[in-house]
Formats: C-alpha cells, structure tokens, sequence
C-alpha cells in the first residue's frame, strides 16, 4: 500500500466540491459500488416490503395515472432514511480500500464489514434508530389510517437526524478506525472519545442540511426517471404498483448510496483538517521506506 498514492487527491474541499466529486467516484467506481451496496441494501428492502408491502394490497386502491400511496411512500421514506448508514457500509468498506490503489476483493469487503459488524449493529441500529423504527411500522400493521406508532417513527426521524447532523461519522470510525468501546487506561482512544474529536472543531450541520435538501430533489427526480423509462418502454405512463414498489424504494437506495460516498469524502476531509491528515500520510510513506528490510 502506497499511503502517498491515492486515487482521490487528499486536500482540503469545499460542501460544493465534495458533492460535485462524490458524482466523479460514482462514475468512476460505480460498477464496483453497486454490488457491495447491494449485499446490505437487498436484505433491508425485502424487510420493509414484508413491513409495508400490504399497503399496496389491490384492493384497497384504485390505481390510475394520478395515484400515489403517500402512506407507504412516507413510510418507507422513514425506514430508509433509518437504514441508509447501515446498507451502504459495504460501499464505505470498498471506498476506502480503494482510496489507497487498491482492488479488494468482495470477500476482503465483507470481511472489513464483519470485523465491524458488531459496534456497527449496536450503535447504528439500536442506539440510532432502526429497531425502535421496525417496531413501530410492525405494530401499525393493516391500520387502516394513519397511526400513532406512525406518528412516533416520525418524531424518531427527527431525533436522529438532529444526532446524525452532529455525529455524522459514526459508521466510517465504527467500521475503519476499530477502536474499543472503553478502556481503564485514559491514554487509550476509544469510540466515543475519537466521535467527539472528531466532530468537536469542523460544524457539520450545515453540510449534512445541505445533503438533506439535496437528496430530496435527487430522490424525486430519480423515481420521476424510472416513470419515464416506463412510459418509454411500455407505453404506461401510471404510477403503478410495481412501479411504487420497486422503483420508489430503488430511487432512495440510490441517493443512500452517493450520500455514503459523499460522507466518507467529507470524513477524508474532516480528518484532514483537524489532524492534516495529508502530512502524516506522507511521513508514514517516508517512513515505511526507509525501513531496513529483513533478508532471510
């Protein structure tokens, strides 16, 4: 590994510059991407169909050219908005191999998710919302209007969004850096110590509201693309349900794919401007080569 020689130029960027870059990794390393996303995001969409899927019943609805089930599409909104960090850590894991000039395998990805796996599933999906959330949506199951335990999912959302906006790496230092939950000895870096370090100098919540806003209009014109598609291809120009169940859901895993890209870019640029990040690569560089080498 060449610490000095990375395939995304390690320097200070601006929100505009991260986001406008996180479109060049994706068509650069979308093909690759894809797939490692696919490992987490699949299971998570086939559990929120099991959780929403009866909303689209037939019967229930008269589908026509003008019909959209907001409940589910809000709901689901929800639940992915929960689960985005937790189904693109694969893609985070390939990013940053990949920074370094490197071609992991699938099997070295996963193996990076695994040694994670259990401060990721802890903190992300029991602290940070997802259990609480598939409660909730099992519980209001078959109401015919509108629920309480829905009411509370949203205030959920909320809470979590306003915790993400200040702790936003939490997935990148769980699954990277690897670092214990506590420890006797003060001098010992631990999770929550590096998250405060981390989040202490540079205010994120601009950035992450910046993002908000953004994959909004991104998700919306996505979904509005595979309507397109199916009223060039079919000649069907109806929201129908195959439509809303796939390509709704499809249209926000796809936005949480570029926010995971573009969070671990501003993660690469965070560490670069508490810590110049940059100098101690290039030091660890120099210092790698001018190790003595062991003849044997």
């Amino acid at each position: 590994m060449q610490l000095d020689r990375t395939r995304i130029a390690v320097r200070e960027r601006t929100q505009i510059e991260l986001m406008d870059l996180g479109l060049h990794v994706l068509r650069a390393y979308g093909a690759r991407l894809l797939p490692a996303a696919l490992f987490g995001i699949v299971p998570l969409m086939l559990l929120n169909e099991y959780l929403l899927g009866w909303l689209l019943d037939p019967s229930r609805y008269d589908f026509g050219i003008d019909f959209l089930p907001y409940r589910y599409l809000w709901n689901m909104s929800l639940l992915v908005f929960l689960e985005a960090p937790l189904g693109t850590i694969a893609a985070t894991v390939l990013l940053a191999s990949s920074t370094f000039e490197e071609r992991p395998t699938m099997r070295e990805v996963l193996l990076g998710v695994w040694n994670g796996l259990s401060q990721l599933m802890i903190c992300q999906v029991v602290f940070r919302g997802p259990l609480i959330g598939w409660l909730l949506i099992y519980s209001a199951r078959f109401e015919s209007e509108f629920s309480l335990a829905e009411f509370w999912l949203m205030m959920l959302v909320g809470v979590v969004g306003l915790v993400r906006a200040n702790r936003t790496f939490l997935p990148e230092v769980a699954v990277l850096e690897r670092l214990p939950w506590r420890s006797s000895n003060p001098l010992v870096m631990t999770l929550s110590k590096r998250m405060t370090m981390l989040h202490a100098v540079v205010s994120l919540f601009p950035r992450w509201l910046t993002m908000a806003v953004i994959c909004v209009i991104l998700g919306i014109a996505i979904a509005h693309g595979f309507l397109f598609v199916s009223g060039i291809v079919l000649y069907d120009w109806r929201w129908g349900p195959w439509l809303i169940r796939i390509g709704c859901p499809a249209s926000m895993w796809l936005v949480a794919i570029y926010v995971a890209v573009v969070r671990f870019l501003s993660y690469l640029d965070t560490r670069i401007r508490n810590e110049g990040w940059e100098v101690e690569l290039l030091l660890r560089a120099e210092a790698s080569r001018f190790q003595p080498k062991v003849i044997a």
